[in-house]
């Protein structure tokens, strides 16, 4: 994949959905896109038009599904999701989205929240509600008798970091403010931890992603056995009311096989 990903979206009419479908035929670039609308510009009987190119390619398609059977074999189908993670000078992740090709279901989030994508993905594929075979071996994927080689259950993987990313609420903006915020849920992480905070917010009503900016940050250790008091003095948030979000990082001080179960609210008192 090319390392510079062109942001479609600057074409008037282009919407996440049209970028996520250029993207899962494998364009990325302007120079990609160029390529393909002049190919089909080249053939005849596609029209002269991008509308009229649009509706030829629409055509043949239907064409070949009536064909080919749109499934997998044994009922299988397949759900296709782009990605996309901005990163900063020094790589440190500032954003992620999620477009789910076949609704063009659109979600972002700050930072890189793994948790959340994973969440999104099984929401959009119908995985979350889905009861197990109650005939099926949990050990295989299959149902098919365990062998000896197959372990009885497949170990999560441990990490020694991970981020959260949580709603913070609403509050009243302006320069100069303070936050305090209290994250509760620490005892999950079963150890001391060191953390980096940073507090973002957004106008109320703003539903662009793009439209969170970081107001605030901090760092420091917290202990598993009381909540943590994050005060962010002086943040620098938009004026009116607006909407708050934490992206707590935190560094265990050993790894474990669970997520982190945090949350975070506002301390009373708080303007």
């Amino acid at each position: 994949m090319p390392s510079s990903i062109a942001s479609f979206r600057d074409l008037k009419g282009v919407g996440p959905a049209t970028e996520a479908r250029l993207h899962d035929a494998g364009i990325y670039t302007w120079d990609a896109l160029a390529t393909a609308a002049s190919a089909l510009a080249a053939v005849r009987d596609c029209g002269t038009t991008p509308r009229e190119v649009a509706d030829a390619v629409a055509a043949r398609g239907a064409e070949a599904d009536d064909r080919m059977s749109p499934h997998l074999s044994d009922g299988e189908h397949v759900e296709a999701f782009v990605v996309r993670l901005a990163l900063d000078a020094d790589h440190e992740p500032r954003r992620c989205t999620a477009t789910h090709v076949r609704t063009s279901t659109d979600q972002g989030w700050p930072g890189w929240a793994p948790t959340q994508l994973v969440r999104f993905i099984e929401e959009q594929s119908d995985l979350s509600g889905r009861a197990p075979d109650p005939d099926a071996d949990p050990r295989t994927s299959h149902g098919d008798p365990p062998s000896a080689d197959v372990p009885s259950a497949d170990p999560p993987r441990p990490t020694g970091r991970q981020v959260v990313v949580l709603d913070a609420g609403l509050t009243i903006g302006g320069p100069g403010k303070d936050v305090v915020l209290m994250l509760t849920g620490t005892d999950t992480a079963g150890d001391d931890f060191r953390y980096q905070a940073t507090l973002l917010a957004r106008p109320l009503g703003a539903a662009d992603e793009e439209s969170w900016s970081v107001v605030a940050r901090r760092a420091g250790k917290g202990a598993s056995d009381d909540d943590l008091a994050l005060s962010f003095a002086g943040a620098e948030l938009p004026r009116g009311l607006c909407r708050l979000r934490l992206r707590a990082d935190i560094e265990l001080s050993m790894p474990i096989g669970r997520s982190l179960e945090l949350a975070v609210a506002q301390r009373p008192g708080t303007p």
